[in-house]
This record gives C-alpha cells, structure tokens and sequence, in this order.
C-alpha cells in the first residue's frame, strides 16, 4: 500500500516486450483469430474504444478491476470461461486469444442446469454425482454443493482435476465437495449448517494451536530455502537503507483465487517463483559494520503454509483471517531469515486467499504485480502440463548494480537545471516555515474518497486520476500552509535505466521525483508531459536521487545536488511532502487496503512518511485518497477542504458541458 507507481509506466515504449514464437498452422491461426475478434470488440465496447492493438496492454488501455468483471462476463456470453487471472497473466489481446485457442477453455455448452451437471461430472468421475444450490443467507452469495458416491478425502485433489477438465459454468462448479452419503443430512436443511463440514479447526487450542500450526510450515519454508548453498553476497540499495534507517516497515500483499485451484500445483508455482527471483530467497546480514544481501541456490523442494477455513461460517472464517493478519502484520522479521512469510488460506474449493507478509525493504507496489503476474502464470502453465523451467529473469541484484552506477553522461550542475532543483528547494524551505509549530507532531490519518463520475466532462470524458489527486493534494497544502507553490517528492518506481527494462525485478526500487505543483484553485497544469520529460532523463542518464551519494567519490560529484535540496528537508532528510499514486489497484489491492489502515494507526511510527503524505488508487469509478499528516488535530478540517475542492470542480464541469448556470466562484481559496 505504501509504495506504487505513477499510474501507467510512462517509460513503457523504452523497454520492448515482443513474444516471438514458431510459425502456426492455419487452423490455429484462424481459430486464434476469430476468438481475438470477439475480444477486441467486446472490450472496445467496455471501454468506449473505436479499436484496440492487439499488443496493448488491456490495463493500460483502461481495463480496472470493475470493467474486468463486466468484460470475463461478456466473454462468457460467448460462450468462453476467462478468469480474472488469465487476464491479468496474459494483458493482451493477442496473448489472451491465444491462451484461449490453445487450451480450449470454452465453457461446457452440455450443461444448462444442475441436473445435466451433475451428470456429465457422474460421467467425468465414475460415479453418482448431485449438485445443490445452498441458501445463502442475508450477506452471503449463493454456493453449490457436490455429493460424489464413494467419495474420500484423499480423492479431492484428482476430482477437482477433473472438474476443471470439464469447463463447466461457473453457475454449476461446487464450492463444497462431500461424500453422497452426507446427503440426506443436508437436505433436511439445505443450508451451510446441514453440510456438516467437520469440526471447528480453533475449538481445541484455540488461535493458538492454528497459528502454531502455520509457523511449524513457515519454519519448513525458511529452510527449503536457507539450507541452499550461498550463490551471492552484496550491499543492500541506498533506497533499502534508508528504510531501513527508519525501522521495518511490514508490507502486506494480497493474491485471490476464486476458482477450484490445484493446491499442490500451486505450491509447486510458488517455489519456481521464489526460484526465479533472488531476492526472495536471500538473509539480511551484516558484514564489517555493513548490511548485506546473501542470496541462496533455488529451493529443490518448497512448503507452501496453509489452513483451512472451510468448515467454519462466513463470519468466522472473517474474524479468524482478520486475527491472522493482525499476528502476521506484528512478526519481526529479523536478520539472517528470508524477509517474508506465506500462508494459503481455504474458505471452499473455490475462494482462497494466499497472505504474504514482506518487509519492506524487498517489496513494494511493482513488485507485488510482477509476484503476482509471475505465480498466477507459472500456475496455470504447469496446471496444463508443462514440464520447462521459468525462463531466467533479471534479479534485484541486476539493478542493484545499475543504480549503484551512478549518473552517466550528466554533472550535478545539469542535474539541479534538469529538474528544477533550486526551485523546489526553495518552495520546500517555504513550506518547512510555514508548517512550523502546526499540529502537536502525532498522526492523523483522514481517509476520503472521491466519485469520479460527478467530474466527468460533458463529452463523457473521463477525469485523469493522477491529475485530480495531484491538483487536490496540492490545493490541501497550500489551504493548510498558505503557500502558492508545492514542493512534493513524487513517489513511482522505475523499472527502466539506460533503456534496460527491469519491469520483471522484485524488490525495493522506489525513488522520489522532485517536483513543485501550483497551489491555486482552478489551476490543473498538465504536468503529464514534464513528468515524463523527467523520467526520460533519469533513464537516458541513469539517475536515482536515493542512490545518487553512495559514498566518498560520489559525494564529491554529486554532493552539490544534495546540498540544492537538504535545506528543504527535515532532521534525517525526511519529506515534508509526499505523495504516492497508486493508479488503478487490482481487486485484492482494494481487498486489503483498509485491513491494512487500521493496522496502520495503531502503530504511529509505521505512518512516519513525511510530515504530509497522501497515497491514493483507484477502483473502478471511485478514487480512494489516505492523507497522513502532523499539521492537522482534527480530521474534520481535511475533508472540509477536499469536500469544497471536489465540489468545485464538479460545479466547473457542469458548467462546462452546459448542464448548470452556475457561477463558479473560488471556495476557500487563500
């Protein structure tokens, strides 16, 4: 949650990601063909699209969280099962054509009803099947039940093998799979009560006894991983120590899979990319006053920590996940142990969550869409059969020694012209002045969202997102400050230096943009353009301000750029401003986002970014905005602001389509 990107990679086009593959023979070609037709025109119609390049990245093309359920829904019409992680492990519209042709997962037209299910699953397994529909009460979805005659608990992995094989809609596909004889009891009642699932896995020992459970399976992990021979050894990134410096910082990461997974194969996914990715398999150590990474051989065998929830009721099951989250979020991870702990949690056959708990030192918001992106393909190709390795990657090991470089071809003096750095630090001084003596130091935390059709132009143009937070975070300052320039560090993460594309790296790659934003109401500057402008420049000369001044030689150099900007910096050069975008968050991002606030403000120190910082994502047509700040005592005097702001602007684009004579006045405006 508190380290993303700016929205799109705008550095994207330097780094090229073309699949070239054997020549196909015409059949799958044109089968491939016909099934990219359906899905360009299906997501040219979601997103109000004349056309779609099929080498596009759906997500970046405007496909979020909540267009994605509309468009798997439109492919199912058309008779196509997609799941939301085939799209997110194959973003194209050629990849997703091809991942459709080639695997047949057109659903099951055989079946319309639970009845003709249930017999083609009686077919499939060799033995008398019956599917029910559960009554689900007041907040609950609706679920299926299977009954298999001669059914046994060591079957469960095969018989969810072979219900996949069959595609069936989703309508029919079981949440709960149970022995026939277990029938008669849950028709009495047909209700979750009468499933009679097996005992409470908390009655005997408690939260105690299941989290004992868990930590005997992290231990197994740990050493799959640790008794490996040591493959490297350097220092951790200027970007790590300074996080460092400020205490851990846990980090947690949500992926869901709601469909019937293969638990073994999963398991198997995750050790391939724990295997591929060195930072998940390395200790912090120290070596002569220095911390250092030590990163270990792949594991040759994994453990993936799991419970099952599946006999508890939902309430339960929620209460036992919030307490799990909680202990995972409060583990030290300590020195000499991998950073990061895993567990897989069952609610049915088809709903489980995988929780991870990272420092952050080794993971932020990037990293967690190329973890993700990594396991849910690795998956899906091994669920196929697949018998060849995870193609190599670059390691954080790898851009380490990129950043650790230093600036190429570019003196500290252009560097201060290039990105305007007099400037900022000027304004930043002016900042620091004017927020001296507000607040009493402590954190006030203000969560407000933003509904993002009430700003839509008369042309059905949706507002940039990026650029509304921006424009609203620095309207905040300058009414809490009363300055008229904002100096803020933008927080992204770069993925591309000297145009080496390092989108696949895991790992703390954080860096900050100096950037200075008008405070005045009604001034949207299109900053989009100079940003990018920027990034262009810290990647055609390698710079990255967290690692510029890495020692004595590069203090020498590059002390200069240091010294433009440390007077606008508090004690320890910690921020004033900050902010941190998000963009659009996938749906187990949005999940966990309030899970982890209340974590959050329990502990002070873990909000201690800068003396004002905002983070903010998007979920379909809503944009969430956390302000973090020491200026402030009551959160009242914040939404106060954003609510006058926000309704500005509303106002200036009704009176810009011509639905409203308003007079739009300045509010608040100082």
């Amino acid at each position: 949650m508190r380290t993303g990107y700016h929205g799109l990679d705008l550095l994207e086009t330097a780094a090229t990601r073309k699949a070239i593959g054997e020549p196909e023979e015409s059949g799958a070609v044109d089968e491939r063909s016909s099934v990219a037709a359906v899905i360009e025109r299906e997501m040219a119609d979601l997103l109000g699209l004349e056309g779609i390049d099929a080498r596009a990245d759906l997500f970046d093309t405007g496909l979020d969280s909540l267009k994605l359920i509309q468009f798997t829904s439109a492919l199912e019409r058309h008779g196509y099962t997609v799941l939301a992680s085939d799209v997110h492990s194959h973003p194209t519209i050629g990849e997703l054509a091809g991942l459709l042709a080639r695997s047949d997962k057109q659903v099951n037209q055989e079946c319309d009803s639970l009845e003709s299910a249930a017999a083609l699953l009686g077919e499939r397994l060799e033995s008398g099947c019956a599917l029910y529909e559960i009554t689900a009460g007041a907040d609950e979805e609706e679920s299926v039940v299977l009954f298999v005659d001669g059914f046994r608990e060591e079957d469960r992995v095969s018989i969810v093998r072979r219900i996949n094989e069959l595609r069936l809609p989703q309508a029919f596909t079981p949440h709960y799979i149970l022995p026939r004889e277990a029938e008669r009891d849950f028709l009495a009642g047909r209700d979750f009560a009468s499933l009679r699932l097996g005992g409470d896995p908390t009655r005997e020992g408690g939260l105690d006894r299941l989290f004992g459970e868990i930590d005997r399976r992290q231990e197994d992990m740990r050493r799959s991983i640790l008794s490996r021979p040591v493959r490297w050894t350097y220092p951790i990134s200027g970007t790590q120590k300074h996080y460092f410096s400020r205490g851990a910082r846990p980090q947690l990461y949500l992926v869901q899979f709601r469909e019937l997974i293969d638990v073994d194969v999963l398991e198997r996914a995750l050790g391939d990319v724990v295997g591929r990715h060195g930072l998940m398999r390395s200790v912090l150590v120290r070596s002569l006053g220095r911390r250092m990474w030590k990163e270990h051989e792949p594991p040759m065998t994994f453990t993936l920590p799991r419970i099952d929830l599946s006999a508890l009721p939902l309430r339960r099951q929620e209460e036992v996940r919030a307490e799990l989250v909680k202990r995972e979020w409060n583990v030290d991870l300590k020195t000499d142990t991998i950073l990061y702990q895993a567990v897989l949690v069952k609610y049915n056959e088809r709903s489980y969550d995988m929780i991870f708990q990272f420092d952050h030192s080794i993971f932020d918001g990037a990293s967690g869409q190329a973890f993700r992106a990594d396991l849910v393909k690795r998956y899906q190709e091994l669920a196929e059969g697949t018998t060849r390795a995870l193609p190599r990657t670059r390691s954080f090991r790898h851009l380490k020694e990129q950043t650790g470089k230093g600036p190429v071809g570019i003196g500290a003096d252009e560097i201060i012209e290039r990105f305007d750095l007099e400037a900022w630090g000027r304004y930043g001084k002016e900042i620091l002045a004017a927020s001296e003596g507000r607040g009493t130091g402590r954190m006030c935390d203000v969560r407000y969202s933003v509904d993002l059709r009430r700003l839509q132009s008369g042309d059905g143009e949706d507002v940039e997102p990026f650029s509304l937070v921006l424009y609203l975070y620095a309207r905040l300052v300058a009414r809490l400050l009363g300055v008229d320039k904002v100096a803020l560090d933008l927080v992204f993460n770069s993925r591309v230096y000297e145009d080496v594309d390092y989108s696949g790296v895991m790992g703390m790659v954080a860096d900050v943009l100096p950037l200075v934003v008008s405070g005045e109401q009604g001034v949207r500057e299109d900053l989009e353009v100079l940003i990018q402008q920027k990034f262009q420049s810290m990647n055609k000369f390698n710079v990255n301000f967290s690692n510029l001044v890495t020692g004595p030689l590069t203090a020498l150099k590059y002390g200069k750029v240091f010294q433009t900007t440390k007077e606008a910096r508090g004690t320890g050069f910690r921020p004033s401003c900050m902010l941190n975008f998000a963009g659009s968050t996938e749906a187990e991002y949005d999940a966990i986002w309030d899970m982890t606030l209340e974590l959050l403000t329990e502990d002070q120190d873990t909000l201690d970014y800068a003396d004002c910082y905002c983070v903010s994502k998007v979920s379909g047509t809503r944009q969430d905005i956390v302000i973090l700040s020491t200026w402030v005592e009551d959160p009242a005097e914040v939404v106060s602001i954003l609510d006058e702001e926000v309704e500005y602007l509303a106002r200036r684009a009704a009176a810009e389509s011509g639905e409203s004579d308003v007079n739009v006045e300045s509010e608040g405006a100082r």
